[in-house]
């Protein structure tokens, strides 16, 4: 099991309500507080018990004190199991859940793209917010990993187009200068070269970042799309570009 939960969350993610503990104990006394971890766990996470690691044991004492059972008896449940697969079934149900259609996608597909991407969020951050989305709206998906691949497709077309803004918005002899630069990469002011480190205070040193900063001018970027851009795709663009070579 997981760490504790503060007394809010406690409160707040694992209460069960009356019609769920009529839910619960209408199953044998075995399976109850596997199927209540299940149901309260969906309720906050958008999505069913992975394992029992991700069980917060604050979270297992706390449905246990409510359904009179021992606590330990959720090391018996099998969350991967034929038993647990038709409790999520039920559970679903219980929740007032209905299975995504197309027009369900599309419009996740358009929030994704249009609310979740501009942050720049890693792909399991952005996961959780998709799960929530469809949580929030009564919707359950289709499997994690499609949604992840629903996730990364989405995130490819943003930076795709975010970069295609950038480029577009460059002046022709800013694109000739970017070019000389990829075309000779270890001249004075080439690719590997503007991405080398400035190295220590020597008057040759200082004449070559003289030079790097000369051509940064000369390049008249348009500072303010930093601006609308956010930190964290600046970021993960820099890291790309430190990793990469000219030729790509």
């Amino acid at each position: 099991m997981s760490l504790g939960v503060s007394s809010g969350d406690l409160i707040g993610s694992w209460s069960l309500s009356f019609s769920d503990i009529a839910f619960v104990t209408g199953k044998a006394e075995t399976a109850r507080l596997g199927l209540a971890v299940q149901l309260r766990f969906f309720a906050g996470h958008g999505f069913f018990v992975p394992d029992h690691a991700s069980i917060p044991s604050d979270g297992v004492l706390y449905l246990a004190e409510q359904l009179g059972l021992d606590a330990k008896s959720v090391n018996h449940y099998d969350f991967s199991g034929r038993t647990a697969r038709r409790h999520c079934a039920e559970i679903l149900r219980h929740l007032g859940f209905r299975r995504m259609t197309q027009t369900d996608r599309r419009a996740l597909s358009r929030w994704i793209s249009d609310d979740l991407c501009a942050g720049g969020q890693p792909i399991n951050a952005m996961l959780e917010h998709v799960f929530l989305w469809c949580r929030d709206r009564r919707i359950y998906g289709p499997s994690r990993k499609e949604l992840e691949r629903l996730v990364r497709s989405q995130r490819h077309l943003y930076l795709e187009a975010l970069l295609a803004r950038v480029r577009d918005r460059l002046a022709p002899d800013a694109v000739a200068l970017l070019e000389a630069s990829l075309a000779d990469p270890d001249g004075p002011t080439g690719f590997n070269t503007m991405k080398g480190d400035a190295g220590q205070a020597t008057l040759e040193n200082i004449l070559g970042v003289t030079a790097k900063l000369a051509f940064i001018q000369r390049l008249a970027l348009p500072r303010d799309f930093l601006s609308v851009t956010g930190k964290a795709w600046v970021d993960q663009i820099v890291r790309r570009v430190a990793g990469e070579k000219a030729s790509e």
